[in-house]
């Protein structure tokens, strides 16, 4: 059996069909709506950093490749480390007390020393090992703010590397 007299077929006559546009216009939004539902639902508020605690720091995708800087982050607090002149240079969007580092082998953890705190804001650290001796190492770091909550990270050194 063929399609009625007058009527297109195939794709034509099925994107004629008024029901057929319609849900292909609400769909979407209904797919929209369902996903920013399930998000408020699910997701847990963010919560003030309590003095005292410490608190995990996640690299951004910037510490993985060539890109000159590394962005730790956990809600609004940011650790960017940059290289400068021989040394590392940590740039925090929040006031610091103090900020000890580490760069580590994977067989050999080495103890962790104060970054110096520049007249800029900034905190400044040698770097003793050469562009070409960084492979295998790890930055680790661990920041203080004056109300005693402290803030850990640590990644590779692939963003020091020169660019390709």
């Amino acid at each position: 059996m063929g399609p009625a007299p007058g009527r297109p077929s195939g794709l034509r006559g099925v994107l004629g069909n008024r029901h057929v546009i319609v849900a292909l216009l609400v769909a979407p939004i209904l797919a929209l709506i369902a996903y920013f539902a399930v998000d408020a639902v699910v997701s847990e508020p963010p919560q003030a950093a309590e003095p005292g605690a410490t608190y995990p720091l996640a690299n951004r995708p910037d510490c993985r490749w060539a890109s000159g800087r590394c962005t730790l982050k956990n809600e609004d607090v940011e650790l960017v480390v940059a290289a400068a002149d021989a040394g590392l240079v940590l740039t925090a969007s929040i006031e610091l007390q103090g900020v000890l580092y580490s760069l580590d082998r994977e067989d050999v953890q080495a103890d962790p020393e104060p970054m110096e705190l520049t007249e800029a804001g900034n905190w400044r650290a040698p770097l003793p090992y050469r562009l070409n001796e960084l492979d295998g190492l790890r930055l680790r770091l661990v920041a203080a703010t004056p109300q005693g909550t402290r803030f850990y990270g640590e990644t590779g050194l692939k963003f020091l590397e020169p660019a390709p």
